[in-house]
């Protein structure tokens, strides 16, 4: 569908788009035959609620409109557990550092709290996606002095992550790291750009001492 340095043809953009609604009516029963595997029973879904659903579980808006909602609820509950106006930054450093090492026991994840106060309470071990916009919102309950830093944090870890992806992999690890970064900012999880960034560190680390081990 597309060369470099050439445009994508009108017939070709025809395509996509046919593609995109045959796509899009597929998954309208796949997602009545999901229901169907867990209860038994072939629930009668209404099309248009079916992608009312399905935009809202593509797109922020929801999760970040429903964030700002809660927002101090949510600042309250992080206070009660020990969050400071660092939060964004304890929570990136404890998903790489054991935490028994710190003699932490009870330590939850922001998209956990999320989940088990505002989504579903018996969902005790799951976590809902806080997206990038909802730390900065999180961030505003503790100050402007938070929400600033934070934006500085989240902007540190794109250029990082770009960064590394680029010199680990070349151009073709700035079109990884780009839908990476996509992801993160629909999901928000820190701990999981901690991991990331770990592994890529790491990767870095050894293939710079492999090479200069054999020049």
């Amino acid at each position: 569908l597309f060369r470099s340095h050439k445009k994508i043809y009108f017939s070709k953009k025809i395509t996509l788009a046919i593609l995109g609604g045959i796509f899009i009516f597929a998954f309208f029963y796949i997602y009545r035959l999901k229901y169907y595997f867990r209860s038994g029973v072939l629930f009668d879904i209404d099309f248009f609620d079916y992608l009312e659903y399905l935009v809202s579980r593509l797109s922020q808006v929801s999760n970040i409109s429903y964030l700002y909602e809660i927002s101090n609820s949510f600042y309250k509950i992080l206070i009660n557990d020990g969050y400071h106006a660092l939060f964004f930054l304890s929570e990136f450093i404890l998903s790489i550092v054991p935490k028994s090492f710190l003699g932490i026991t009870d330590y939850r994840s922001l998209d956990n709290i999320f989940g088990v106060n505002f989504i579903n309470s018996n969902l005790d071990s799951a976590g809902f996606a806080v997206t990038v916009p909802g730390l900065f919102i999180i961030s505003n309950e503790f100050g402007i002095v938070s929400l600033l830093l934070c934006i500085l944090f989240i902007l540190f870890l794109f250029k990082y992550i770009k960064s590394v992806s680029l010199k680990n992999f070349g151009h073709a690890g700035v079109c990884v790291s780009l839908a990476y970064l996509l992801y993160f900012n629909y999901s928000g999880s820190l701990k999981e750009a901690a991991l990331y960034i770990y592994s890529l560190t790491v990767f870095r680390i050894l293939f710079f001492l492999l090479k200069k081990r054999t020049t």
